[in-house]
This record gives structure tokens, C-alpha cells and sequence, in this order.
């Protein structure tokens, strides 16, 4: 789950700057491909989230199927059936699309037969009815029925507990159950509450018959980019409730280790290593990506007279730039001084 959770938000974001840097001004392929990749991503981290909620679901509720189902087997044909019937429902996709130009190719964007024909309307519909809808219902109903179990056996366990030894002790086992309901309260809520507007916008989108809006501040664009935003934070929330809720869960080692590159094979003292550092893959994606996407943020915010930091000029220059001015301004008020000694 966490692995689909870093792809939905490496497909949704960090592709998505990627492509605006890098792929803007190609072929239509690489604009399809990424939303291709980018709806995939969103399905697994939604169906891989419905995968965990059944599997709590099973292992506490169901203890005669829980030997049978709650396997490494068994969770190993859920995730690659997850990802497998999410890559092949989304490739339609790929067809739905179609690059469009402003002097020279700047994009793609949904083809017009996409908001008007039979068979892309009932997939548009089939497609958010599967995420997130049916999710919701499942996710919520299976929640209940977890939560009335564990309330239930909870109650009876405290109850044997008071009777047998008479007085109230801290029970290891009702905590435990205390941190599953509040785990899955919390993946619910906030599951339920982040893909809701989205949810809304579709709704409302395809009933009023309203596809596009040129208008960046109308209340109706500004809904639909906060649901997007909203539900691609989603995928990040569960991974994240369920490690705080844990209290074995730990940062993977592979996202924080790095490597110092020798100068020689036989390294022995610090002296040895070089000034590069391996860092993980992850890291440099956002290494590359942020900076570009600031940069060109803070462009029309800088000084004209800034050299530090800025491309196609070097801090050396600046002392021969502040020279060439203050020459310039020393000889524009020398003129202005004899100008005006002349009209006196």
C-alpha cells in the first residue's frame, strides 16, 4: 500500500512537473501516457486501501477464514490483481486524448466526442462508480461490521476480566483493539472526506453538462482543482495514519540512506571519500524537479541585478556589472549638473 501510495503521488506530481519541463513540446504519447499512469496510480492506492480494510476486516471478524486468507500467498495474487485490472480499465485513457497547439504543442486535453459520445460518457461514469464510490460503500460497511465486532468482544472480555479478578487493570489486548478502531475511523474519514469534493464536482459537471471553463477564478474550477489536490493527498494519509497508529512502524531504510563515494577502492580514513554522496533515486527526482519548479516560480520576483543562483550568468560578473553602473550614473549627473550651469 505504501509503495502505491508513493507512485500515485510521483504519477500525480512529481511526473506532472516533469512533463511540463521536460515533455511539454512532444508527441501526444507522453501526454497520454501520463495520465494513464497518473489514473492507474490513483485506482491501485484507492483498491490497495479497500485490499487492507477487507484483510482487517477478515483477520478480526472471520477467525475461521482468517488461516486461510490472512497469508503471504494470498496477498501477493491481491496486490498484482489490484494493479493488473487497474492498468487494463484505464487504458481507454489513452484514447481520450489529443494534443492540442498554441504556435507549437503545449499540451493535451480531452477530446470533444469524450464529453458527448455514448460509450465515453458511460465510461466516465463506470470509471468514478469504481473509484471512489463502490470504494466508499465497501470501505465503510466493512468498517462498521469491524468495529461492532471488536466493541462487542471488547465489552465481553472486560466484563470476564472484572469478574475473575475483581478490579480494573490495564488490559495490552483492549488497547490494541482501541488503536484498530481508531485506525480505521481515521483511514474511513479521511478516505470519505478527501475524495469528496471531487466526488461532488463530477456529479454536478455531468448533470449540468458543464466540461470546460475557461476561467481560472470561477467557483467551479477552483472546485475542481481542490478535489484533485484534495484526493491525491489521499493517497498519502493512509500510509501515514497507519504508521503513526503502529508503534513498530519505521521510516524504510532504502528512502534514507546514502552513500559516500570513495576516492580509491581501499578507503580506510575519512580523507579517502570524495565530496559525492549516492543519495536514493527518490531524493534526486525531487532534487531535480523542486529547484526548476521554484525557479521558475521566483523569476519574475528577482532583481535584473542578481547574479547568484540565476542561469547564463556567473557572480564574477557582478563587480564589472555595479563598476559599469555606478560609471554610468557618475556620468549622467555630471551632464545633468552642466546642463543646468548652462541654462544659469
Amino acid at each position: 500500500m505504501a509503495a502505491a501510495d508513493l507512485m500515485a503521488v510521483f504519477c500525480n506530481v512529481a511526473i506532472f512537473y516533469l512533463y511540463a519541463a521536460i515533455f511539454r513540446h512532444t508527441h501526444t504519447i507522453a501526454c497520454t501516457l501520463h495520465y494513464v499512469m497518473a489514473y492507474v496510480s490513483l485506482d491501485c492506492s484507492v483498491w490497495l486501501t479497500v485490499a487492507f480494510t477487507f484483510d482487517r476486516f477478515v483477520a478480526i471478524c472471520c477467525q475461521d477464514f482468517k488461516t486461510r486468507y490472512c497469508t503471504v500467498r494470498i496477498a501477493r495474487v491481491a496486490i498484482a490483481t489490484v494493479y493488473v485490472v487497474s492498468l487494463i480499465r484505464n487504458i481507454p485513457y489513452y484514447f481520450a486524448f489529443y494534443s492540442y497547439e498554441i504556435n507549437q504543442p503545449v499540451g493535451c486535453m480531452e477530446k470533444p466526442e469524450y464529453f458527448s459520445h455514448p460509450g465515453w460518457l458511460a465510461f466516465a461514469w463506470i470509471h468514478n462508480v469504481l473509484t471512489p464510490l463502490l470504494p466508499f460503500f465497501v470501505i465503510v460497511s466493512l468498517n462498521i461490521v469491524t468495529i461492532r465486532s471488536i466493541v462487542v468482544a471488547s465489552r465481553a472480555r472486560r466484563k470476564l476480566r472484572a469478574h475473575v479478578s475483581g478490579e480494573k487493570q490495564e488490559d495490552p489486548e483492549l488497547e490494541s483493539r482501541r488503536k484498530s478502531i481508531i485506525l480505521l475511523f481515521c483511514v474511513s474519514g479521511s478516505f470519505i472526506l478527501l475524495w469528496l469534493t471531487d466526488v461532488i464536482t463530477f456529479i454536478y459537471t455531468h448533470i449540468a453538462n458543464i466540461h470546460y471553463i475557461p476561467n481560472w477564478a470561477h467557483p467551479l474550477t477552483m472546485a475542481a482543482e481542490a478535489g484533485n489536490m484534495l484526493k491525491i493527498l489521499s493517497s498519502c494519509t493512509n500510509t501515514i495514519i497507519y504508521v503513526v497508529t503502529q508503534s513498530k512502524g519505521v521510516v524504510p531504510t532504502c528512502l534514507k540512506t546514502t552513500t559516500i563515494v570513495p576516492k580509491q577502492s581501499a578507503s580506510g580514513i575519512l580523507n579517502d571519500f570524495g565530496p559525492v554522496a549516492l543519495a536514493p533515486i527518490m531524493a534526486k527526482c525531487f532534487e531535480r524537479l523542486i529547484p526548476d519548479h521554484l525557479k521558475y516560480s521566483l523569476l519574475p520576483t528577482l532583481s535584473p541585478h542578481q547574479f547568484a543562483y540565476r542561469s547564463n550568468r556567473e557572480a564574477v560578473e557582478e563587480p564589472q556589472v555595479s563598476h559599469q553602473l555606478a560609471n554610468e550614473q557618475l556620468i549622467h549627473n555630471t551632464i545633468t549638473r552642466l546642463n543646468s550651469r548652462a541654462r544659469i
